[in-house]
This record gives structure tokens, C-alpha cells and sequence, in this order.
């Protein structure tokens, strides 16, 4: 294809990453790579010192699909960046960007849903959305310090066992944990497994816990978004 659009826009970029943002940019050179322009030129802006810039470059590869996996070391430092967008948007990445591939960089979401609190309920989410390859690798390769380590493989390995074999009553003692992390994941698996019980979904919406709270609202509130298409698609869109 010709790059040269891409490329300009690039040097617009890097020349003025203010006006590059006000001009919808971002918008513009998304588009470029999405009709072929290489990925590659996207490693030098997630790199770069200004943070306008790899802001720019990081919103991109959130958008963008599996195709772009090579970049996952380069997008896995923004993960703890200070702005909890460039942050967000590195962790949509390294979602994608695990999802075939790259396994084991899984791990730094798991870290994530424990440090990173202004994100944590996308961070949810994700986990709950998660395979059996990027939990299997975030459970056999716990990689990070935390005093919550025998928490997290905990509730990883209750996460990968089979949606048939596991009982909401589980799912509700770890609710109502006195531990923090193990409250966090009941409500992931509350999600996973039970997000189209409503009911039972409901019960949580006056959990002490500010975040199971919020997070039984975001799957009710998702509820509206799917529950007019039929069952079995709603599992694949949700």
C-alpha cells in the first residue's frame, strides 16, 4: 500500500502532538494502519519520552486487532503509566494482544486488577472475559510480589474450571470474603458464570464492597445492550 499518508501523519505528530490530538488524529492514522500501514512504525511512538505521543500511539493499538501482538513489549510499560487512560488504553491492549499469543504477558493484568483501583472494573472485565490460555499462563507463571499470591492462583484456578460444575453458592461465600482480592474475584466469576442470572446478579447491588457494587451494576446495565438477540449469541457479544 502507500504509506505516505501515514507517514505524514507520523510527522505530524511528532511535530506537534497537541494539534495532532485537536485535528483528530488519532482518528486519521488509526485508520491507515487498519488499511495496511506496518504496524512497525507504531514502536517508536509507544516508546517515545512524550507522553502526548505514545498516548497517541497507545490509543491506536488499543483499536486495533491481534494483528499488532508484536508490540505487546512495548505497550506493556504504559500498563503503570501515571495517566489512567494511557494506562486503560495499554491494558486493552495487552487484553488483545494475549488473547492467541503471548500467554504469559497475561500476568500483567492480573497485577493490574490488584494496583491499578481507578481502572479496576474494566480491569474485571477483562478477566472475566478471559481464555483458558491467559489464565492457564497467569496461574503457572505467577510472576508478580504480592502478599495476595495465594489469592490470586485461587481464584484463577476456580475461574478455569467448567461454567456447568460451579454452584452460585460458591460464587457468593466468596462475595462475602473478609479478603479484598477474594471478594474481587467472586464478583469476576459472578460475571462469568452467572451474568445472565439477573437475580442473583442483583443481590450484589448493595454489597459493601464498592466494587462488587459497581461492577453488578455495569452487568446489569449491559443486560439492556444484548437481551433483545438470542441466547447463544449473546454469550460470544457479551
Amino acid at each position: 500500500m502507500d504509506e505516505s499518508k501515514g507517514k505524514q501523519l507520523i510527522e505530524s505528530l511528532l511535530r506537534d502532538p497537541g494539534q495532532f490530538a485537536e485535528d483528530s488524529g488519532v482518528n486519521q492514522l488509526l485508520e491507515e494502519y487498519l488499511n495496511g500501514l506496518s504496524v512497525e512504525t507504531l514502536r517508536p511512538l509507544l516508546r517515545h519520552k512524550d507522553p502526548w505521543v505514545y498516548s497517541a500511539a497507545v490509543a491506536i493499538t488499543s483499536e486495533m486487532s491481534a494483528n499488532a501482538s508484536c508490540l505487546i513489549d512495548d505497550i506493556v510499560p504504559l500498563v503503570k503509566d501515571d495517566n489512567l487512560w494511557v494506562r486503560s488504553d495499554a491494558l486493552k491492549s495487552v487484553m488483545m494482544f494475549t488473547f492467541y499469543v503471548n500467554f504469559d504477558r497475561f500476568i500483567h493484568i492480573i497485577a493490574a486488577l490488584e494496583q491499578d483501583l481507578d481502572n479496576r472494573s474494566q480491569i474485571m472485565r477483562m478477566v472475566s472475559n478471559a481464555n483458558e490460555g491467559q489464565l492457564s499462563a497467569a496461574l503457572y507463571n505467577f510472576e508478580f510480589k504480592t502478599q495476595y499470591e495465594q489469592q490470586h492462583k485461587a481464584g484463577l484456578s476456580f475461574l478455569l474450571q467448567d461454567r456447568q460444575s460451579v454452584s452460585d453458592l460458591k460464587v457468593t461465600q466468596m462475595i462475602l470474603s473478609d479478603e479484598p482480592i477474594v471478594r474481587i474475584y467472586g464478583a469476576i466469576a459472578m460475571r462469568r458464570f452467572f451474568r445472565f442470572s439477573l437475580d442473583y446478579v442483583k443481590q450484589f447491588l448493595s454489597s459493601d464492597d464498592e466494587y462488587v457494587r459497581v461492577f453488578a451494576q455495569t452487568i446489569i446495565n449491559s443486560w439492556e445492550n444484548v437481551k433483545s438477540l438470542p441466547e447463544d449469541s449473546r454469550w460470544e457479544i457479551w
